[in-house]
This record gives C-alpha cells, structure tokens and sequence, in this order.
C-alpha cells in the first residue's frame, strides 16, 4: 500500500500551476506549465525517499518494486561510459595530471570502472552510494565505492560526476549547490540525465519508474541550474540511448513487462535524448 503523499510546487521553479503529464504504479508526473518541468506530485514524504534509495525497494499500488534485484553489475555499460567519457575528454585532458574524482550515486561502480583506463594512473577514484547491495557488488569488483553520504563528504574534487542520479533528486537545484561546495575552484561537474521534460509521454520510451524516478529535466533545465550555479557548459552530447539491450533481451524483458502489466520498452524513433554534460565553474565565482 502507498505511503501517505505530499503535494509540492515545482521543484525548479517553486511554481504551483501544473497539468497531468504521466501516471504509472498509482503515481501521477506533472508537468509545470511556466517552466516545463516534469515531476512526481503529489510524491512520498522525504523520509521514504530515502529509505527506498538505502533499500532500493520502493511501495507502488501493486506492492513493492526492487530496483537492485534485477540488474547488476554490466560490462557493456563500462564499455559504453569509456566510449563517451573519452568524447566529453580527449584523452590528453584526462591524462596530463593526478584528477580526484568523485561518482555520486555510483551503483555498481561501471563509471569507475571505465575511468581506471582513461585517467592518469596516480588518479584518486571514488564512488559514493546510498543503496547497500550495489555499494556490495562494485567492492567485489575492486572499485573503491563507500557508503557515505554527501553530507559525510568533507574532500574537495576536480570532477564530480552524477550519472542517472538526477531524476531520483527530490530537489535537484538544492543537491548540485551542495556538489559545488566540494569542487575545487576550477572544478567540473559530469551530469548524465534524459531530456525527459523536452519530450510527450508517448514519446518517451520506456517505462518512467515511478516513484524511483522524482523529476524529468529538459535540458534547458539542466542549463538553467548550471547557469544559476555559475557553471559554463563545457561539452553537450545527446544519444538516441543511454545502453542498448541486445535485440533478444529486448524482447524478452517486453515479454515480462505485459505479463506483469508494466509499459514496455519502445524503439526511441522520436525526440529522447540520455544528455552527457560537462560543466565547469565559471572563473570568477568564488567556492561556496
């Protein structure tokens, strides 16, 4: 049974003026008529947010959903993050000097994984994830990934990067101010999010996960916060995917999907974008 539930305004623009956008689990995502964003309202109280995010269990109207028992750790995704890594830093960037960089919500550890090959090797690496059993399995694949929470935090980075961890923010704005206060003064944030909010329901393709999934961006919204924040954008990739099954597991994971009742996963013919950002403090603005 669902939790009791919150109404909110606008997590971007505090906005209280929105109209249905998508319902799915026996949760409704708004969009914001002034600015366009896209969130889950009325949404679990914060406390159950981030118990699921400890747990990665989360309460639907069908009961609950395990968001770490059916995936793990995956190669493809390693090779998949090395590929692009490499387009958003030429290899030289990446290789001229030690970097400190740290992965926020770094689930099993593949970013990690990826980067060991295309930094220089006296690099400090590190992961921090709320969810246990994923802190689990990236230990076991040797990568340094630890517990903490960014409030337990207290270094400061050259990077920080935050892969597919945006859309689980019940306030985005309010979590990337916190990143940059653990930036060095030159620091660079690496954001990995979907342009959900640019896009209709129909067209997004695949099933939006609520109530894993809080927030939708467009990516003028991720430029919007970035800006705010004093960051220029430094790199904008968009893929038509973020990871591509193979054809047979596709159709294997649709076939479950309307066994259970769940949307299916769509050829993504339409305006979708997983966005790759590299953003960088703005010189002038000082550490915060």
């Amino acid at each position: 049974m669902i939790a009791t539930l919150e109404w909110i305004a606008c997590p971007y623009c505090g906005a209280d003026d929105a109209a249905p956008w998508g319902e799915e689990a026996g949760y409704t995502a708004v969009q914001c008529r002034p600015c366009g964003f896209v969130y889950v309202n009325p949404r679990p109280p914060l406390d159950a947010i981030d118990e699921a995010a400890q747990t990665g269990i989360h309460t639907t109207e069908r009961g609950t959903v395990n968001v770490v028992s059916r995936i793990g750790f995956r190669r493809d995704k390693v090779r998949m993050f090395r590929k692009r890594m490499a387009a958003l830093y030429p290899e030289h960037e990446l290789r001229a000097r030690p970097v400190r960089w740290l992965d926020v919500g770094a689930g099993f550890g593949e970013l990690l994984a990826a980067l060991e090959n295309l930094v220089h090797p006296a690099s400090r690496l590190e992961g921090i994830e709320p969810c246990l059993p994923k802190v689990e399995v990236a230990r076991r694949h040797g990568l340094y990934v630890s517990a903490r929470t960014l409030s337990e935090v207290h270094e400061t980075y050259d990077v920080i990067s935050l892969i597919n961890v945006f859309s689980h923010l019940p306030d985005p704005a309010a979590f990337l101010g916190e990143l940059t206060r653990r930036l060095e003064p030159d620091g660079e944030i690496v954001l990995v999010t979907g342009n959900g909010a640019d896009v209709r329901r129909e067209e997004y393709p695949d099933a939006l996960c609520l109530p894993d999934h809080l927030v939708f961006a467009g990516e003028r919204h991720v430029r919007g916060l970035f800006d705010r924040l004093g960051f220029e954008m430094v790199q904008v990739h968009r893929y038509r995917y973020f990871l591509l099954d193979p054809l047979p597991l596709r159709v294997v994971k649709n076939v479950v999907k309307r066994v259970l009742g769940r949307p299916v996963t769509r050829p993504n013919t339409g305006p979708f974008r997983s966005l790759f950002v590299r953003a960088r403090r703005k010189a002038h603005v000082p550490r915060r």
